[in-house]
């Protein structure tokens, strides 16, 4: 994953938006795997973001069902690897 920037020097609106945009690619590109615990501290220390961007971020991705769990603790989601192997995410 991408190591800690600004969300503006990065090219993007807010510090939620980067993180989204950093875990997802994550995801989606194998680098985290299915069933991978992440937790917002980690996170936030590992992007350098505050940990109520990552929350907020988390909570997208779960919407999008890439990682599943509640509070600050998640998981990859285990679905994912093999949906993406029938889906073109242009990656």
């Amino acid at each position: 994953m991408a190591g800690p920037a600004k969300a503006a020097d990065a090219g993007f609106r807010t510090e939620q938006d980067y993180v989204y945009a950093v875990v997802r690619e994550a995801i989606v590109t194998g680098e985290l795997k299915p069933d991978e615990r992440l937790t917002v501290a980690g996170l936030a220390s590992a992007l350098g973001a505050g940990e109520a961007a990552v929350g907020a971020a988390l909570q997208r991705l779960q919407a999008d069902g890439l990682v599943t769990g509640d509070g600050p603790d998640v998981a990859v989601a285990t679905v994912v690897r093999e949906f993406l192997d029938f889906v073109d995410y242009g990656y």
